[in-house]
């Protein structure tokens, strides 16, 4: 998973340029309005045949993305129902904001597939991190086999946003969603992914905060060649003088994350990782 995909280069320019003074962030059209959290909940409990609804759901909900025309905008709040499975310890669910996009990007979903789960991710990103650590949790073996749909994995990573270094742990994994057939999936095979902040990270300035961060990522080939993607995610970051509260800086995350899968999109042509 991305667990920082906030540029700095981005944020840095464009907070400083007058976008303090831009409109806020639009709001999620209805159809995604339960279907992007139930995505995220229904990761680890669905069934592949549930799954595979929400999939034509989103597909269609998204008739109008292009890799032109993305879909960005804020959604409410997860609840501690949604975070339940996790086994974290108590926290305010509702400090993190909630955020998506819908893209379309050039690629295969099986070498989409190897891109998202390698362990080298800062070969794909360079620009993201300044250390990163995956180390798989399950099988990797079985999984490519099919011998079982999911593969997890842990991560320990550096990234240095607004000059400030995080020092981030996070626990992560895909679901392979695989053919169902013709009237069940109708794209084929998807792939979903999902991630946490297993506990605060630590910062390089003790005023400096990012507590909270949840992501869901949707991958679909739902054209031959096209992936469609959702990515979600309910983030908590306060930098002191601006944190996610602002709609600022969600407007700038939310570009990032767009900006994002054009790189995934570069990694893909070049056979990455």
């Amino acid at each position: 998973m991305r667990p920082n995909r906030t540029s700095v280069t981005l944020l840095s320019t464009m907070l400083f340029a007058g976008a303090l003074a831009a409109c806020g962030v639009d709001d999620a059209p209805k159809e995604y309005n339960s279907l992007v959290p139930w995505m995220w909940h229904s990761y680890a409990t669905a069934s592949d045949e549930e799954l595979a609804k929400g999939i034509i759901a989103l597909a269609g909900a998204s008739s109008e993305v292009t890799a032109d025309s993305p879909v960005k905008a804020q959604i409410g709040h997860l609840s501690a129902a949604d975070i339940a499975d996790l086994g974290l310890s108590a926290r305010d669910v509702t400090r993190a904001r909630g955020m998506f996009v819908v893209t379309e990007f050039n690629c295969k979903l099986a070498q989409l597939e190897k891109i998202a789960t390698s362990l080298k991710q800062q070969t794909v990103y360079p620009d993201a991190y300044d250390s990163y650590a995956r180390t798989y949790t399950s099988s990797v073996d079985d999984y490519f086999a099919r011998k079982t749909n999911t593969l997890s994995w842990a991560t320990d990573l550096k990234s240095t946003q607004l000059g400030t270094t995080f020092s981030e742990h996070l626990n992560g994994g895909a679901r392979y969603l695989p053919d169902l057939g013709k009237e069940q999936s109708p794209f084929g095979a998807a792939l979903l992914q999902r991630t946490y902040l297993a506990k605060a990270a630590t910062s390089s300035d003790s005023d400096k905060s990012w507590d909270q961060d949840y992501q869901i990522d949707v991958f679909v080939e739902r054209k031959p060649g096209k992936i469609l993607h959702l990515f979600a995610a309910w983030r908590h970051i306060n930098f002191g003088w601006i944190d996610t509260d602002s709609d600022t800086m969600v407007k700038q995350m939310l570009s990032a994350f767009v900006d994002w899968d054009t790189q995934t999109e570069a990694a893909c042509k070049k056979g990455l990782p």
